[in-house]
């Protein structure tokens, strides 16, 4: 049972659905910590020297392959960050996570301990994979803190516009369209059965992602009351 309110929310859909754009205006607007599942896997690779763990390299090729990393590895590495950031936030905001019904199963327990039932909203984001792939051929990524931006922006020095990172924007190699297809792919193998796990606990709302950023945030909050 949970202690308190807190709440843990599961953002799911395609690349480029819009998931990181509302994740971050929910973490703002609630103050809530937002938590990219890319960038605990990226973590992870960067603090392990190539050729310090043989698992771990193939897992990173297999990552800059646009291949879903092993849920053996990931759910373990996103149980350990959930728990050592639960008791310093007020809420936790997933990215992306999970990616699998493997993961989702394997993360469930942890969820259901520190917030309970009533406390874990997984939102799917429903997007063409169209949508999903204009959108993401026109994104830039900052490499310090993760936001998005249009490519059709004048923004000064292709620097992140948050005062307190002013990071670098770079495109996501994820982003290019023979990796982006492989991920759609993956999607529709992999990812579709932990939207389908969620929604057969009752635990799963869907939103309508074509809309544009400000209508897809508003229906958001009313889901979360």
């Amino acid at each position: 049972m949970a202690e308190n309110d807190k709440k843990v929310i599961l953002f799911l859909g395609l690349p480029g659905a819009g998931k990181t754009t509302q994740a971050v205006r929910l973490a703002d607007a609630f103050d809530f910590l937002h938590l990219t599942t890319s960038r605990i896997i990226r973590d992870k690779f960067k603090t392990t020297p190539r050729g310090a763990d043989a698992r771990i390299d193939e897992e990173r090729k297999r990552y800059d392959a646009g291949k879903i990393v092993d849920p053996e590895l990931v759910a373990p590495w996103v149980v350990e960050t959930v728990r050592r950031m639960y008791s310093v936030t007020n809420g936790i905001i997933l990215d992306g996570s999970p990616r699998s019904l493997e993961e989702a199963e394997r993360l469930m327990p942890t969820l259901l301990g520190l917030y309970g039932e009533q406390n874990i909203k997984a939102l799917h984001l429903e997007v063409t994979s169209r949508t999903a792939f204009e959108r993401s051929s026109l994104r830039l990524i900052c490499v310090a803190c993760e936001k998005s931006y249009s490519q059709e922006l004048d923004i000064e020095n292709q620097r992140c516009e948050d005062e307190s990172c002013e990071g670098i924007l770079t495109r996501k190699s994820l982003d290019k369209p023979e990796i982006f297809d492989e991920r759609v792919r993956l999607f529709d193998e992999t990812t579709k059965k932990a939207i389908d796990y969620f929604k057969s606990k009752d635990l799963l709302s869907e939103i309508n992602g074509e809309e544009d950023p400000v209508s897809v945030f508003r229906n958001t909050v009313v889901l979360l009351d």
